[in-house]
């Protein structure tokens, strides 16, 4: 339950910032764009986990909107949505 006034609700990666993520939920979060995640120009990888209830208000990528490399393996993606595109 968390909320960014402009990117990345759950997890905002930025300036070459690099993350992994096992087992990691990201319930209920809420931005702009990328409500559960936001990956500017970044490497993510994430294995297990959900991206659930999360929502972009006023763009893109309500569970995820990334523009950098992400690498997803058995992530659920459950009731995202976003105002434009990406829902998921």
């Amino acid at each position: 339950d968390n909320t960014a006034a402009a990117r990345g609700g759950g997890i905002a990666l930025r300036a070459g910032a690099s993350a992994f993520l096992q087992s990691t939920n990201l319930i209920h979060n809420t931005a702009n764009d990328g409500g559960g995640i936001y990956n500017s120009h970044c490497w993510l990888g994430m294995v297990g986990g959900t991206l659930e209830r999360n929502e972009a208000t006023l763009a893109s990528g309500g569970g995820i909107l990334t523009e950098g490399v992400s690498i997803l393996n058995n992530v659920t993606f459950d009731t995202n949505k976003a105002a434009t595109r990406g829902g998921g």
